[in-house]
């Protein structure tokens, strides 16, 4: 049987971390590269999704203010005037949102 020495079994070790480091630095850059690619697409889609609420809510609220909303839409506007503000929407929307609220419209 042969005898394992000390020095290999560190050597062994050494090479498995170099081994996992390196890995880690390729992850690490590429994982970068992917994030600063996907960037200005995720930007678009963020403003388009904006956009996109920002109309659901104008509509929901001219709804409102006739009272021709059920709970079930005022329910999924809330949802949606959440998502608004996270998006970073904050307008003449937030006015009318909290204007129909104090009236008990919504």
């Amino acid at each position: 049987m042969e005898k394992i020495t000390l020095g290999e079994v560190l050597s062994v070790v050494a090479f498995i971390g170099a081994f996992i480091g390196g890995f880690k630095t390729i992850k690490d850059t590429l994982v970068k590269t992917i994030d600063k690619t996907l960037k200005p697409i995720n930007s678009k889609i963020d403003n388009l999704e904006l956009s996109s609420i920002k109309t659901d809510l104008v509509n929901f609220m001219s709804s409102a203010e006739r009272e021709q909303v059920s709970r079930e839409q005022i329910q999924n506007a809330y949802d949606l005037f959440d998502r608004y503000h996270k998006l970073g929407g904050n307008s003449y929307i937030h006015d009318k949102w909290e204007k129909l609220k104090k009236e008990g419209k919504i």
